[in-house]
């Protein structure tokens, strides 16, 4: 409980939030070497949206695209 509280404190609620949703995810990967059962491939697909929508809502970068028009201002991050 500690460590939950610890996590809040440095993202944020919102953040932290997100990061319960890998609860599952653990599970089902731990599974595999602890069970021997691997995931269906309906399941895989569920852990990758899962994981996508956790890395999209912890407020991660997302790559930005380069204007190819000439005269627009310089968009490369910096």
């Amino acid at each position: 409980m500690r460590i939950r509280f610890q996590a809040i404190r440095i993202l944020g609620a919102s953040r932290a939030a997100a990061f319960v949703a890998l609860g599952p995810i653990m599970a089902s990967l731990l599974a595999i070497p602890a069970l021997g059962e691997w995931p269906s491939p309906l399941d895989s697909f569920a852990i990758g949206a899962i994981a996508t929508g956790v890395y999209l809502a912890s407020g991660a970068p997302l790559p930005r695209r380069l204007s190819r028009d000439p005269f627009a201002q310089d968009q490369r991050p910096r």
